[in-house]
């Protein structure tokens, strides 16, 4: 199953889990994902995003509610451009 931003994810080594926010791709090695906590706050500092070999990343609970839209999403019926 591919891994699509905004998914919410997990490490299956680690158990950090999150929102994928953001991917690199190597030409002569793995793929990576970045994971974002859903809980940003963490004892009264900001939690890290961590950094993940994407084939040990699982998807979670499917597409995650991010509330942000997809800026190649196609044009909403009767909408004003």
């Amino acid at each position: 199953m591919a891994i699509n931003l905004g998914d919410i994810v997990a490490d299956r080594i680690s158990g950090f889990a999150g929102i994928a926010t953001a991917r690199t791709e190597y030409l002569y090695r793995s793929d990576v994902i970045e994971i974002t906590p859903r809980d940003l706050m963490k004892e009264g500092g900001l939690a890290k995003s961590q950094w993940f070999n994407i084939d040990q990343v699982i998807n979670n609970e499917g597409p995650g509610t991010t509330g942000f839209q997809s800026t190649t999403s196609p044009p909403v019926e009767g909408a004003e451009t």
